[in-house]
């Protein structure tokens, strides 16, 4: 009897052991499917520019904004969804959304926007990487410049 009583508790620690790992397994993957589905996009500042300027982000894709500021505080607004951060030097903000509209938003630091520092969220189906349209044909590179040191007769 405390036989068949220890491979009953063996087998019930090993029943439970791989419910658990098959649990961590599945929990893992999804942590790394959400991943590889968020887009990451980072913004940095020069000066009074906000680089990139131009950024296509998917529809319905999350989208993770790592905000650096450079050396002065701004402040990283989106108005159209009423998103504001403020972001100072060494310290770099991170904003995640997920655009559900297709059109372009507007991004721009609230504090220094009158001075040029803005920029265009395009919000598109697919993304220009990741398009279904053949790439444009390839160009016939330019001949050579002549060497002025040679003769040429």
């Amino acid at each position: 009897m405390d036989d068949l009583k220890r491979a009953l508790l063996v087998y019930c620690v090993a029943l439970v052991c791989g419910v658990a790992l098959v649990v961590a397994l599945a929990a893992s993957a999804a942590a790394a499917d959400d991943k590889a589905e968020r887009q990451r996009v980072l913004i940095e500042t020069d000066g009074m520019d906000l680089r990139p300027d131009e950024i296509y982000v998917q529809v319905e894709r999350p989208v993770r904004f790592e905000i650096r500021p450079g050396d002065v505080p701004h402040m990283f607004a989106i108005p159209d969804l009423e998103i504001e951060r403020i972001v100072f030097p060494e310290e770099p903000e991170e904003v995640e959304i997920t655009f559900s509209e297709l059109r372009d938003y507007e991004f721009r630091c609230r504090f220094h926007h009158r001075m040029g520092m803005k920029g265009t969220i395009h919000v598109v189906e697919h993304l220009p990487d990741e398009s279904t349209e053949s790439p444009a044909p390839d160009l016939e590179p330019d001949p050579p410049e002549p060497d002025p040191r040679k003769d040429p007769s």
